[in-house]
């Protein structure tokens, strides 16, 4: 372990510790895997994925607009200008948007998503790119394989499926791979299609298609399959889920998955979540915990290097509540990559 001087502009709150982590990352995403989006793309745009396409995080596409591309967290506005009628393409290659606006990118961890004109027509695109990468998560391994469930946050793109990723990855080393159920909304977590990765060959992927079903097949999961782990992503924006989260310990699973929001204190406000953290809004609007959480720590995940653990988050919600400030660990990962 390294001692850290803190970035700039980032505060320790009273009781927090910091941490440096070297990690050695190893990209075991398939070539294959990569190359999958390519084919989605319009020409001119398919040259400059393919020019970048081990550092590319994100193409935005908007019709009659020139195409911005996120590489490695830097963003680019490229010369090529996108025309309706690319769009168009991308539209008749994906065959269909979810209700939620998404569709994973065939044999890849990639998604798109749609943006609609207000006459209903789609004039925008937005392709992630998804990425195997172990070693994210090997700061907390101790956490992952010990926690009764973890919740884990943080804004778009900040690098939270790539965080599960490579938890599951871990978990399946050190407990076994026999109880990992993966619930996956958009198929991001294990991929769109029926060949995922081979380090995931022994973890079952429940497949909710339409993001109404999540309830459904989250139900089968905890209830049905003997399904000591799951793992899922963005719950909260189902009718029903989150209790079902709530519900799920009465039948032995734990469960982690990650819920938008830049940290805990601005997921604690969101009244949806509220229950799966034991929590109440009064008619005076105040906030009185209730119950238990549905997950022992939690994780922010404020950068691909920064991350915040709430090791013990019953007692993180009772300091936020009481105005204090929580007992955390703010950690900062060096990363070398090994390929």
């Amino acid at each position: 372990m390294t001692q850290l001087a803190l970035p700039p502009g980032i505060v320790l709150p009273p009781g927090a510790t910091a941490r440096v982590e070297p990690v050695y990352l190893t990209d075991l995403t398939r070539e294959s895997e990569y190359q999958a989006i390519l084919p989605v793309l319009p020409g001119g745009v398919r040259r400059i994925a393919a020019r970048y396409l081990h550092e590319l995080d994100e193409i935005k596409m908007d019709a009659n607009k020139r195409v911005q591309l996120r590489l490695r967290g830097l963003h680019v506005r490229h010369d090529v200008l996108v025309l309706q009628d690319h769009i168009d393409s991308i539209e008749a290659q994906v065959k269909g948007f979810k209700s939620n606006g998404r569709k994973g990118v065939e044999g890849s961890t990639h998604r798109v998503s749609a943006g609609y004109n207000d006459r209903g027509r789609l004039d925008k695109v937005t392709f992630r790119v998804g990425r195997l990468l172990r070693g994210v998560a090997e700061p907390f391994r101790d956490v992952i394989v010990t926690a009764k469930g973890i919740g884990v946050c943080g804004m778009p793109a900040s690098g939270k499926t790539t965080f599960l990723r490579d938890a599951i990855l871990i978990d399946g080393e050190s407990n076994g791979s026999f109880g990992v159920n993966v619930v996956d909304t958009s198929n991001e977590i294990l991929g769109e299609g029926d060949d995922p990765h081979p380090v995931f060959a022994d973890v079952r992927q429940d497949k909710v298609g339409q993001p109404e079903n999540l309830v459904p097949v989250l139900q089968r999961a905890i209830r049905n399959h003997g399904t000591e782990r799951i793992y899922a992503d963005e719950v909260g924006y189902q009718d029903g889920d989150v209790q079902l989260i709530l519900q799920a310990e009465r039948f032995g699973p734990t469960i982690t998955s990650s819920v938008h929001g830049r940290d805990l204190q601005g997921v604690l406000q969101n009244r949806v979540l509220m229950p799966m953290f034991g929590l109440e809004v009064r008619p005076d609007g105040s906030h009185h915990i209730v119950g238990s959480p549905a997950f022992e720590a939690f994780i922010e995940v404020r950068q691909r290097n920064y991350f915040v653990l709430h090791r013990n988050l019953a007692d993180s919600i009772q300091r936020i509540i009481a105005g204090q400030p929580p007992i955390t660990e703010h950690v900062f990962t060096q990363a070398t990559r090994l390929n």
